[in-house]
């Protein structure tokens, strides 16, 4: 089931990324962010583990503009209370499930689902907003899988490449 709460034996064993670096400089990000990535014959699954001490969100509408918030662009599971500053909370997590018939058009003639073996570039990233801890951050901090060279989470030839296998986790 997806419920964002990541407590199922699949997710426990599946590979999770290392610690996500800055977009510009590599360096570890001051917040713990990993994820990993599983799949079947009809979804593509994706998991964030989000570390986050005030878990906020203000921005609670379907195509709100959550860009302007902590995030990494998707529902969640949180592990704390939200918008309760006066407690430490875990942070978040997400679990997403991505049909594969929905990505024809994005997957310009390969095969879906994928095959063992096929490599995919896909974007994993994480955004801080500008305020954290009373800390102003300029620019807004980006982390990822891996570095960019830029705050930017659009740039293709900057995505992680994912290898498919049939290994059974």
């Amino acid at each position: 089931m997806v419920d964002g709460r990541l407590s199922e034996t699949c997710w426990q064993r599946a590979e999770k990324s290392p610690r996500f670096v800055d977009m510009v400089t590599g360096v570890p990000g001051f917040l713990d962010t990993r994820m990993a990535a599983l799949w079947d014959d009809e979804n593509l699954y994706i998991a964030f583990r989000v570390e986050e001490p005030n878990v906020q969100a203000h921005y609670t509408e379907r195509d709100s503009p959550v860009y302007f918030e902590n995030d990494v662009e998707v529902a969640v599971h949180v592990d704390g209370v939200l918008n309760d500053a006066s407690r430490v909370d875990k942070g978040w997590t997400v679990e997403l499930a991505f049909p594969w018939e929905g990505m024809a058009a994005l997957a310009q003639g390969r095969a879906l689902p994928p095959k063992d073996g096929d490599i995919w570039r896909l974007d994993f990233s994480r955004f801080e907003a500008l305020q954290y801890n009373g800390r102003t951050t300029d620019p807004s901090v980006g982390w990822s899988f891996n570095k960019h060279g830029v705050y930017d989470s659009h740039i293709p030839e900057c995505f992680t490449c994912v290898h498919f296998s049939e290994e059974t986790v």
